[in-house]
């Protein structure tokens, strides 16, 4: 539709006319930036096989740690609550990956309902982020046992402390999780991007809030592990030279024992905590660098089957280190359930 006006000589002139919400449509159609996904076809059944395979291990072993504390009554102390916490976890967070199966393979965007996708989001950055903080207090744990009496050890770890311990790791991670739910800052749901559960690229704050999950979620227990770990070695350290210094007045035989004892000792501690730190930061930490770089390309998705993977060789690292644990896992694999918890197997 046109318009006419006078100009300055006296003459008539047309003047388009646009409708103002036609203008609007314009204006912010020109402003959206279509977001398409940087996948190719190899990459999604690529990633997607990955996470069937992380999937299957991780409830297969994760199954078998919390089967076999429950069906052994020895081991269902505060020294294995942390190692169940873990697992259960680990186990929330391979239940989730079907759904992760969906969004990388569906081609066409999220074909299920959209609270579905926000649902397993927030689901996927608790568990995760429990589980993190959950070793860390695996760390403290071991520490502690090693560097105070029997007795203060109980006090510190009674079941209802340990208890608060681990609700208190699962509120902070729901809170870390919430925000986008409670406040509007971010987004959860469908990246187009790389075809995932994750969050939504579209909102203005999304950027900011997955930078925050990195920073809570990532450093700290980083650094409570490494420390723990560092400061534990080198207390075994210490004591296995005082032992060395009181055994030179036994004889050579007993003396050399001693040493094989305290080398082989020193080997498997140093061993558990390489296993530990170098899986918990090779796990993480790429995908806690292309996150905060913002510009991971095709490698995001791959990043992500690594994290996940964490969280099924856990149950090797945690709980066959401890012996107690292994050999009831053994007898849970052997089907030997009137085996279970009679071992005399120590921690």
């Amino acid at each position: 539709m046109n318009s006419s006006a006078t100009n300055e000589t006296g003459n008539m002139v047309t003047i388009p006319y646009i409708k103002a919400k036609d203008s609007l449509f314009v204006e912010q159609q020109s402003d959206t930036t279509e977001v398409t996904s940087v996948l190719h076809h190899g990459d999604r059944y690529a990633v997607a096989s990955l996470f069937f395979i992380i999937m299957s291990a991780g409830l297969f072993g994760n199954g078998l740690v919390v089967f076999a504390v429950i069906l052994s009554k020895k081991l269902r102390c505060v020294t294995y609550a942390f190692v169940v916490a873990l697992s259960i976890a680990d186990l929330f967070t391979m239940l989730n990956i079907p759904w992760a199966m969906v969004a990388i393979l569906s081609t066409d965007g999220w074909p299920l309902p959209d609270w579905i996708c926000s649902s397993c989001a927030f689901a996927m950055i608790t568990c995760i982020g429990f589980s993190i903080s959950t070793m860390a207090c695996i760390a403290v744990n071991r520490l502690i046992l090693f560097t105070v009496s029997r007795v203060t050890y109980e006090e510190l770890f009674t079941p209802i402390k340990t208890t608060l311990i681990i609700f208190l790791c699962a509120i902070i991670n729901l809170a870390v999780a919430s925000p986008p739910i409670l406040f509007d800052f971010g987004k959860l749901g469908y990246d187009k991007r790389f075809s995932s559960c994750t969050w939504d690229k579209t909102h203005p704050m999304t950027q900011t809030y997955e930078l925050f999950v990195i920073l809570v979620q990532y450093p700290i227990p980083l650094l409570v592990c490494i420390s723990c770990y560092a400061k534990l070695f080198l207390i075994l350290k210490r004591q296995a030279k005082k032992l060395l210094s009181k055994s030179d007045s036994s004889s050579s035989t007993d003396s050399a024992n001693l040493r094989r004892m305290l080398t082989r000792r020193q080997v498997e501690v140093t061993k558990s905590m390489f296993y530990i730190l170098c899986t918990f930061i090779l796990c993480t930490a790429p995908f806690a660098v292309v996150m905060v770089v913002n510009s991971p390309g095709r490698l995001g998705p791959y990043t992500g089957c690594i994290l996940l993977l964490n969280g099924a060789i856990n149950p090797l690292i945690y709980a066959v280190k401890l012996p107690s644990l292994k050999q009831e896992m053994k007898c849970v694999l052997l089907c030997q359930l009137s085996k279970i918890g009679r071992s005399n197997s120590g921690k």
